[in-house]
């Protein structure tokens, strides 16, 4: 914490999730956190709540008027924190600011990333807040716009986002592009290919935004942004196990049937013979 201004550490609340962990993290909280100079609570949980209803919680039991929810695995560039303090002194009444981070191309509105409303940060942050450690949250505006429908996507922030910043609400938001998250680990979702249905319920919530009003070329955008990964991702997951399913390939169509790209290259890697993808991911792996 040593990055902190001492003249800002009482407007700073560190405040733990422990949700259910297994290994030392209670013990390495108290070890590390003796000296912070800034007021910290820990609370571990009974059980594991699942990660969108934790998020949730962090939310809600937090004391500050903005939440900004960071993975254990991510840390923060050194000047972050007095960097997100300045632009909410200047925007106290901002409903997000998108923190930009290390394995983005977001850095062209780093000196001017005001938003009018979801259309403009959606296509300024070019949909890259599903990191939750990118996430800087209005905990009022949380507190007014989230329900239970959200818990079950594991994407309950970006549900926050696209909820709070409906284009009929005309909330404000603010995208920052020099980069403040530095992200260390890697993705421990969907073991044997199933990252590949996270990314598709992180579609669905693009697909819902038109009935909230945004634009269809920000739905379109959005669609992209997870479209673009493939068909890499497709035989990735592919060749870590993950199983075809008439339901899965229903869904894609649904989701992506919009593109002609779909057709043409990403339907055909997804039914690829087992073989041919083991060799074709092998080939990409190399060539990375």
């Amino acid at each position: 914490m040593a990055q902190v201004d001492s003249r800002n550490a009482d407007l700073i609340e560190l405040f733990i999730s422990d949700n259910c962990s297994t290994d030392n993290t209670s013990l390495t909280v108290q070890e590390r956190l003796k000296h912070t100079g800034i007021a910290v609570r820990y609370v571990r949980n009974s059980e594991n709540l699942g990660y969108d209803r934790n998020v949730d919680q962090v939310v809600r039991m937090a004391q500050g008027k903005f939440v900004w929810t960071l993975s254990d695995d991510d840390r923060l560039i050194p000047g972050s924190i007095n960097t997100v303090l300045q632009i909410l002194e200047r925007m106290p009444a901002a409903a997000l600011v998108f923190a930009n981070y290390d394995r983005t191309r977001v850095n062209d509105y780093a000196e001017n990333g005001y938003c009018i409303d979801g259309n403009e940060y959606f296509e300024k942050s070019r949909f890259q807040g599903g990191l939750i450690s990118s996430n800087v949250i209005n905990k009022q505006v949380w507190e007014q716009v989230m329900n239970d429908s959200a818990f079950g996507s594991g994407w309950i922030h970006f549900a926050y986002a696209v909820a709070a910043l409906a284009p009929v609400e005309r909330r404000t938001s603010v995208v920052l592009g020099n980069e403040l998250v530095a992200v260390d680990g890697e993705s421990r979702w969907g073991h044997g290919g199933t990252f590949l249905l996270v990314g598709l319920k992180f579609a669905r919530l693009i697909k819902s935004m038109r009935a909230l009003g945004y634009s269809r070329t920000t739905q379109r955008l959005g669609l992209l942004a997870i479209k673009g990964g493939y068909p890499r991702n497709i035989l990735k997951a592919r060749s870590q196990g993950l199983k075809l399913t008439k339901l899965l390939v229903f869904e894609m169509i649904e989701l992506f049937g919009g593109f002609i790209s779909f057709w043409l290259v990403d339907l055909p890697a997804l039914f690829m013979p087992g073989a041919v993808v083991g060799a074709v991911a092998k080939r990409f792996r190399k060539a990375r």
